[in-house]
Formats: structure tokens, sequence, C-alpha cells
């Protein structure tokens, strides 16, 4: 009786476990349908398909805004290329100096970047290029080079 008891606290353990990282283990495509069925019993949800490194940079221009002063614009086209949506990411783009040491870095969510005709709580469709700007203040004559990446 205690080996079965044991067993049964054991699978409850283990179930617990796999509810309380579901968000890692759902971004695992043979995993997701299982977690799917689990989070059904449970009455659970699971997060959305993520998949950050489908999401590409197409083009990209920073130049001075043309209307404030001291300031930077970014224009630039994303594409999620990932066969399924997924939600907008954080764009961030860093500034290095001639060392490559960073001199400053801005962080943009989807509701900053999107165009006003876009709502940044949908999910980015797949295969459907968007053309995406930013204001931003400019960071300075020892900023030479920057870089985005998405989070």
């Amino acid at each position: 009786m205690w080996s079965l008891g044991i067993l049964a606290l054991l699978a409850l353990l283990a179930g617990q476990y796999v509810l309380s990282i579901r968000g890692q283990l759902a971004q695992t495509p043979a995993v997701r349908p299982w977690l799917q069925q689990l989070c059904r019993i449970r009455g659970c949800t699971l997060p959305p398909l993520r998949a950050l490194n489908r999401i590409e940079l197409l083009s990209r221009n920073v130049f001075t805004h043309p209307n404030i002063p001291h300031a930077l614009m970014l224009t630039a086209t994303i594409d999620n290329t990932a066969p399924f949506p997924q939600p907008y990411p954080l764009l961030e783009i860093s500034f290095s100096n001639l060392q490559g040491k960073l001199v400053a870095i801005g962080r943009f969510k989807p509701a900053q970047y999107l165009p006003s005709n876009i709502n940044p709580a949908l999910p980015m469709p797949p295969n459907t290029p968007i053309e995406i700007s930013v204001s931003f203040r400019d960071p300075g004559p020892q900023a030479i080079s920057y870089e985005f990446s998405f989070h």
C-alpha cells in the first residue's frame, strides 16, 4: 500500500513540475499537443508559440529625425518567417563606440514601433512584411555603430 501511495505522489509531483515549466515546454512542437490536452483537463492556458530567430529584419534605416532636434528615427521592415503567428517582439537597438563599447541602448515595445493600424496585442502574422518606425534620442557622436535584436 505504501508503494502505491509513493508512486501516486511521485506522479502528482511530476505533473506539478510539468505544469510549472509548461511555458518552456510549450515551445517544443513534439510536446505541445500533450500539454494542450493536460491544460484542457487542468483548465490552464499555454503561452503562444514563439520563435524570435524566425523574425527577420528585411531592411533598416537610422537617420536624423526631420522634425525633432537631437533625435534619430528608425524605419525598418520586419517579417515573421515562422509558419505560425507569434507575439510581436521587443525591439532593442544598441549603439557602440569605436572600441566596440556599448554607449547607449534603447528597448521598444510593439506599441511604440508598430503603425497605428496594427494592434500590438494581436499576433504577428507569418510571411507578412511589416513597416515599423520609432524615434529616440540621439546617443551622440561617440555612437558609431548600431545593432538590432529582438527579445
